[in-house]
């Protein structure tokens, strides 16, 4: 049970990261490809992946 939240706290993790990279995007006006949507949540998913070690060591498990 512990390591579904550790994995649901990567996934609210990486998607504050890709929020950010969005915003940035939008403000400096970055031409995406168009199929940048499609492969969206595999990009999502493999963050959270990536970032699972670190929200082991921020997350409190009781």
């Amino acid at each position: 049970m512990k390591y579904l939240k550790y994995f649901a706290g990567s996934l609210i993790i990486s998607f504050g990261i890709l929020l950010v990279v969005a915003v940035v995007v939008a403000a400096g006006e970055i031409k995406m490809p168009d199929n940048t949507g499609d492969y969206l949540l595999y990009i999502w998913i493999g963050i959270a992946i990536v970032i699972m070690p670190f929200a082991k060591k921020i997350i409190r498990v009781e």
